[in-house]
């Protein structure tokens, strides 16, 4: 809670440096000129002030001062990301060791202005690697603010190569895995045409007996139609001759008829 202390007690002198400064003299820098007033000594205080006591931080304390941020004030949203840029840098690229300076112990860095803004770059050491640090500064509210913080490890080309490596190698392996179930779920197609081929003949075939088993219901009813028929014509021929010989149906017995093609009984006539 000390460094929380320290460091709202830091933004709001620093907060108050950057209006002074608004206000004050504007260092001549190149052709281009922002269109506010600043000093570079006391930016670049600022990138260091910030980097030194952040990277101090644990997890818990970061989270514990973001809370103290409107996410929807710009500028707050931006020190708000800075907070975990800072400690995301950090925490992989180790302790932090200071800035880069040079032969008279000032804070070697690159400043670019523009038209709207001033772009502040210089370079942290780490044990593990340096981090380089990116702050651009604008106009806010009519107001000298921090609109972007950037923080990133420097990597070797040896680094670079194996990562590039490890992506490559990444990528080759989920287009094989993807390659590898597109061709399990194209094989896997021949199954369900069998499947559908199966069920198709298995209805054929279903078809095939309803309708041989109708064909044969009406055939057997042709048959059974035919027979009543015949004992129809044999009931009437049998009586007509018994009323020809004048007896009874006793004494014979009709065993068959034969149909034959219609004509005259009496060709004489």
């Amino acid at each position: 809670m000390k460094k929380l202390k320290k460091l709202v007690l830091l933004i709001c002198v620093l907060t108050l440096a950057l209006v002074m400064t608004a206000c004050g003299e504007k260092e001549e820098k190149g052709k281009t000129e922002a269109p506010f007033e600043y000093k570079e000594e006391e930016l670049i205080n600022l990138i260091v002030s910030n980097t030194e006591l952040v990277s101090e931080w644990t997890k818990e304390e970061i989270e514990t001062a973001k809370e103290t941020y409107d996410e929807k004030d710009p500028v707050q949203a931006v020190l708000r990301n800075g907070l975990e840029q800072i400690y995301n840098a950090s925490e992989e690229a180790g302790e932090y060791v200071g800035f880069y300076k040079n032969d008279k112990d000032e804070v070697v860095y690159d400043i670019t202005v523009t038209e709207d803004s001033v772009v502040i770059s210089t370079k942290a050491q780490y044990k593990k690697r340096d981090i380089k640090i990116e702050y651009v500064f604008g106009l806010v509210e009519e107001q000298l603010s921090i609109t972007s913080m950037k923080y990133e490890g420097v990597y070797s080309l040896a680094e670079k190569m194996k990562n590039a490596g490890l992506n490559t190698v990444t990528g080759m392996g989920v287009v094989v895995v993807v390659l590898a179930f597109l061709s399990v779920v194209i094989s896997l197609f021949n199954y369900i045409n069998k499947a559908e081929k199966a069920l198709a003949d298995k209805k054929n075939r279903n078809t095939e007996s309803h309708i041989d088993t109708t064909i044969n219901q009406i055939e057997t009813k042709e048959e059974i139609e035919e027979e009543v028929d015949d004992l129809e014509v044999i009931a009437v021929i049998t009586a007509a001759i018994a009323a020809m010989e004048q007896t009874t149906t006793d004494g014979f017995v009709v065993r068959s008829i034969k149909r034959v093609p219609q004509r005259k009984w009496n060709r004489g006539i």
